[in-house]
Formats: structure tokens, C-alpha cells, sequence
């Protein structure tokens, strides 16, 4: 369906997705993939109640793992051009940000962390919110900037650092 765009929300024990007037839910799934369908899309993926890590990969995947209630969880949201992590154990939390190929921008603030393509040629918009240790590594091309206000908790690898 064209000009329809879809949103995932995954949560450590369930996910739901939303499709102009339609709604999905699933519960109790451990291994969960979504796919986008359009480049309008969005995926958010939260936390677990144990320990969780995000890694986001330019806009090829986004993933969410971790444990809640003493039980693992994977969720996978695959070809999202926006897709954010959400944190609610934050001294347990952990996020990772892989470059894309062309050219990338990291912003690293105390709370909030986004790595987004840096020259507009093609969609891309990853973040992470509450996390309170975040990575982000370039190494796949590009010529890639970081820019961090908060060293502590936001540690680049590979990028010219601009702050």
C-alpha cells in the first residue's frame, strides 16, 4: 500500500506493529524479525528488565537482545530508515552503532546518542535513549564524523571527531 507507513514497537515480551487502520500484536515470542515496507517506516525497540544491549547498523538492521524476567529476548527489525532503542535499566543498558557505507554523523549527548547519514544519499536515522554506555564504530567507508559532549558515557572508534 502505498503512502501507508508502518511502526514496530518490540518490547522484551511482546511487539506490536501498526499499518494505516490496522494493528498487530504478538506475545510471548522470543526471536522476533519485522521488515519494513517503505522508507516512511519506523521501529522502536525497548529493554528488557535484565541487562540489554541495542546495536543499530546504518539503515540495513536494528536489533534488541537481552533478558526479561529471567528469560532472553531477540528482536530484529530489518530496513528501517529510522529506528530508535530505548533504555529502562540504564546503569545495565547498552548500545552499539555501526557505520553505513556512505557518510555518517554521531552525535553523543549524556541521554541520547544518533548516528544519521551525514550527506543525504539515502535515509537514515538511528538512536538511543537512556543507555548508559554507548559504542559506535566506523569501519565500513564513508567519511564519517563524531561529534560527543558526554565521553563518559559515549566512546566513538574510527570517526574524525569533531567535539
Amino acid at each position: 500500500m502505498a503512502g501507508i507507513s508502518n511502526t514496530f514497537v518490540g518490547v522484551a515480551s511482546y511487539a506490536y506493529m501498526t499499518s494505516g487502520n490496522s494493528f498487530y500484536y504478538i506475545k510471548g515470542a522470543r526471536y522476533l524479525d519485522s521488515y519494513a515496507t517503505g522508507p516512511g517506516d519506523y521501529a522502536y525497540q525497548y529493554t528488557g528488565s535484565g541487562p540489554s544491549m541495542f546495536v543499530a547498523s546504518g539503515h540495513a538492521y536494528s536489533m534488541m537482545m537481552g533478558t526479561d524476567n529471567g528469560q532472553s529476548f531477540f528482536t530484529d527489525a530489518i530496513g528501517y530508515a529510522f529506528t530508535e532503542g530505548i533504555a529502562t535499566h540504564p546503569s545495565e543498558d547498552v548500545a552499539v552503532f555501526y557505520d553505513s557505507p556512505g557518510n555518517d554523523c554521531f552525535t553523543g549527548y549524556s541521554q541520547y546518542a544518533s548516528l544519521a547519514s551525514a550527506d543525504g544519499t539515502f535515509p537514515e536515522y538511528a538512536a538511543a535513549a537512556y543507555f548508559g554506555q554507548v559504542y559506535a564504530y566506523s569501519f565500513v567507508g564513508g567519511n564519517d564524523i563524531a561529534v560527543v559532549y558526554d565521553a563518559t558515557v559515549n566512546h566513538v572508534y574510527g570517526y574524525l571527531r569533531l567535539l
